[in-house]
């Protein structure tokens, strides 16, 4: 049986190959920052019950970014946010539509049986029906479950479903083929065939004969006009009629269109990044929309579809015949034909539309207004209600700022939450670096530590890679002792971050421990960085074209930034100055390591023409252990190396095990003995403005249900989480597949070779063992931006023999001294 893979594909593995997301995976949204209210404002016609003037958005935006508000003017009304149920083993959605009946109804996926089932709800989300399974529905005979690629649900009741039905689709090279995107696709080879569910119950196969030039597609939807629209690759967009399958127009013709959405008679497509209208009545484009174009194709992230779990942009009917909704990750707008302005009628900032792991797929929109949002969210599926409050005020009263040197998904998810439970505080998120312009980590630290002083800086601060002790001796954190001492935090954690008077100025919300995985002997012997140069020495004959070390050890670069956190604290003086004797003992050690690497890296480059980016790229990311598995399983590493960040960190690492049973991991030492990687370490400016609000929000960071999310963040602090069992199965089983991995990867001699692993859910004592080793780490790793920077950039320098150890050391003190001097 055909599973649900994520494949990586390439002429390579080691940091060649890239991780995308299947079709049937239970991917998130699109990947992106949350750039906020777009700021368009607008004269506002009715929208559901809502009054004209409560819809109208007061706030505007000043230099720096932040939201102010006309003081004499308290402008009343929002859009509320609340979670809906869901049928139970629903892990994939695929539609939801408001029936004509008052109903909802919504199409997801179920990896407990692989298949697609309907359910439906008479009573606004709050229960739903039985699920029927779309086999069911449809009178098939055969389980399409996994081999559906297209649902397309009609407010009438109609369902129409497109699944592949070739005689090869359960060949997996072909599949293999068709998942990497190759231009000889192995879809060429795949056959469509379309089934069709009418109003009145009758099922009938649609035959598209020859109105389809593509034999593969990923998106169909209904029209008002009861018609269907199926993007035809390179071919634009057939109209057809599915009780016959005839061809009544097409659009965009021989053009590859991206994605496409429908508001009542207008059809929108994307193509190039660029926004078109039609009207579906007549066929002809739409001229009026020049405001709604700019203002789409201002925000990259609207006209990019990068998974087909999800859509970065979604159209609706609107409330009048010449108006229309439209959703993304900054809210709901509405607008009107030939209209100059685009309105804001839900601010995304203040609800989950705004978090990283939203991925909007399906909407609607019920007689009284209230708008319906399905979401797939990493494995989950949610469903919103947006239910207008004249009550609640249009912009929150309270607005607290939160700042991070650089952007953090984590804590966007979390001010969704908060924001939900405290919907009178806004959570205004700043990064000091944005990685589009040129503003260093210096830069920006400059400017935070100015405004702390100043009392204008923000209130809360994650001080990943900032000098929280610099900080702390300072004077510039508040005391957070009263603030957590009713939370549940791991001792281990706790304690490492309380001062001997008991006061706490600073808590990771979340941690990581470092983790090695290789083959049982070689890693048994690796207890330290010296014993993992040893190691790497040790399988220097083995290392050359496509085989290396580990990951990030393709450049000096890469392999400094994935050693030194567990280092780091063996040469940090309490004042933050280094360690001289210990940060050369580190240099030589890294040294050594990259030594027996680059023979194998100029002999990769000559073989696939590669120039030097591929292996001087920023390899920083490579953090997360369960990025280097399947480079593990391949052989192309010797070992895996990094943060175990999560339980699905754990899935693959144990899942490797299976697969080949000569593996093994353990802790990984550096320097430094037991440990931990702090993450989103958090602290609140003792100039804070709202200092009552920047407490509620720690406090909430170390809750349970903070704790619960983000899960690829980093593991629980919460005790009562990490130590849950159904926390780290991810609410399945010990045994439960949860999905696969697969790689297509160079064996080196030319042949390219398939990898597949089933994710399987540990057993208890895996977990347990696990769950114990964590709570055993004592020592966090300091991680400094200004260091990391220093130790890098001169790293680099000594390990490609441009100067030599004593004179990098040197730079290394002086850079570092300099910035503690400021």
């Amino acid at each position: 049986m055909r599973k649900i893979k994520r494949w990586k594909q390439g002429i390579a593995v080691a940091g060649v190959i890239a991780l995308t997301g299947s079709l049937f995976a239970g991917c998130g949204g699109a990947d992106g920052k949350n750039s906020g209210s777009k700021g368009k404002t607008g004269s506002s016609n009715q929208a559901g019950n809502a009054d004209t003037a409560d819809l109208v958005n007061v706030n505007t935006d000043n230099s720096d970014g932040k939201k102010t508000k006309d003081e004499s003017t308290k402008a009343m009304g929002r859009f509320l946010e609340n979670d809906l149920t869901v049928p139970e083993n629903s892990q994939f959605l695929r539609d939801v539509k408001v029936l004509d009946s008052g109903a909802l109804r919504m199409v997801y996926y179920s990896t407990a049986d692989n298949c697609y089932y309907a359910a439906d709800s008479a009573d606004n989300g709050e229960t739903w029906t039985n699920g029927k399974s779309l086999e069911e529905l449809l009178g098939l005979k055969e389980n399409l479950g996994e081999y559906i690629s297209v649902v397309s649900a009609a407010a009438d009741g109609s369902i129409l479903v497109g699944a592949d039905l070739s005689p090869d689709r359960d060949n997996e090279n072909a599949q293999t083929t068709a998942d990497s995107g190759e231009e000889d696709s192995a879809y060429d080879n795949l056959k469509m065939e379309f089934f069709y569910l009418s109003p009145d119950g009758n099922v009938q196969k649609v035959d598209t004969g020859d109105t389809l030039q593509s034999s593969y597609t990923f998106q169909a939807c209904f029209t008002e006009n009861g018609t269907v629209l199926i993007v035809d690759s390179d071919n634009g967009v057939a109209e057809i009629n599915p009780s016959d399958g005839s061809l009544v127009r097409r659009y965009e013709e021989g053009i590859n269109v991206d994605f496409i959405g429908t508001a009542g008679k207008m059809l929108f497509t994307i193509q190039d990044q660029t926004l078109h209208g039609y009207d579906l009545d007549t066929g002809k484009p739409l001229d009026n929309i020049s405001a709604l174009t700019e203002q789409i194709q201002s925000d990259e992230q609207d006209v990019n579809w990068t998974t087909t779990s999800s859509f970065p942009l979604m159209f609706l009917k609107g409330d009048e015949d010449n108006s229309l909704f439209y959703i993304d990750h900054t809210g709901v707008y509405r607008y009107v034909l030939g209209g100059s302005t685009v309105e804001q009628i839900i601010d995304g900032s203040l609800n989950s539309l705004s978090s990283p792991d939203t991925g909007t797929v399906a909407w609607g929109q019920d007689s009284d207004g209230n708008f319906y949002v399905g979401c797939n969210a990493g494995e989950d599926i949610r469903i919103y209600s947006y239910v207008y409050s004249k009550d609640t005020p249009t912009t929150p009263d309270t607005e607290l700022t939160v700042y991070s040197l650089k952007d953090s998904n984590f804590i966007k998810q979390a001010a969704v939450l908060f924001q939900k439970k405290y919907p009178d505080i806004y959570v205004n998120i700043e990064a000091g670096m944005s990685g589009d312009d040129s503003v260093t980590d210096t830069d920006a630290l400059k400017v935070l530590n100015t405004e702390i002083m100043a009392g204008t800086g923000p209130d809360v601060l994650l001080l990943d890679g900032i000098s929280e002790d610099t900080y702390i001796e300072r004077g510039m954190l508040e005391n957070l002792s009263g603030v957590l001492k009713d939370e549940d935090i791991l001792p281990n954690i706790k304690d490492a971050y309380t001062k001997e008077d008991g006061s706490i100025y600073t808590m990771p919300v979340k941690f990581g421990i470092p983790m090695i995985e290789g083959n049982k002997d070689i890693i048994a012997g690796i207890t330290d960085l010296t014993t993992e140069a040893d190691a790497a020495e040790s399988q220097k004959d083995s290392y050359g074209k496509l085989k290396f070390f580990s990951s990030f050890s393709i450049s000096p670069s890469g392999l400094i930034q994935g050693t030194i956190d567990n280092s780091t604290p063996a040469w940090m003086n309490e004042d933050g100055t280094l360690k001289e004797d210990a940060l050369k003992e580190y240099l030589e050690q890294v040294n050594r390591i990259w030594q027996t690497q680059k023979d194998a890296i100029e002999e990769t480059k000559k073989a696939y023409q590669m120039g030097d980016d591929w292996a001087n790229s920023d390899r920083s990311g490579y953090t997360n252990i369960a990025g280097s598995i399947t480079d593990l399983l391949v052989k192309v590493n010797t070992v895996a190396a990094g943060g175990l960040l999560s339980p699905e960190g754990l899935v693959y690492l144990d899942s490797a095990k299976k697969v080949d049973p000569d593996l093994d991991y353990r802790l990984l030492n550096g320097q430094s003995e037991n440990c931990f990687y702090p993450r989103s370490i958090v602290g609140i400016s003792a100039k804070a403005s709202e200092k009552e609000a920047a407490e509620k929000f720690v406090k909430f960071l170390f809750e349970e249900e903070s704790q619960r999310a983000s899960n690829d963040e980093g593991l629980a602090v919460n005790s009562k989480v990490y130590e849950d069992m159904a926390y780290w199965k991810m609410g399945k089983s010990s045994g439960d597949t949860i999905g696969s991995i697969g790689a297509s990867y160079d064996t080196g001699d030319g042949n390219i070779k398939q990898l597949e692993m089933d994710e399987i859910i540990p057993e208890d004592e895996a977990i347990q063992n696990i769950m114990d080793l964590g709570k055993t780490l004592t020592v966090p790793a300091k991680s400094n931006q200004i260091i990391r920077n220093a130790v890098t950039e001169s790293g680099e320098k000594y390990l490609n023999g441009e100067t030599g150890l004593d004179d990098a050391v040197k730079e290394i003190m002086q850079e570092v001294n300099l910035y503690l001097s400021e």
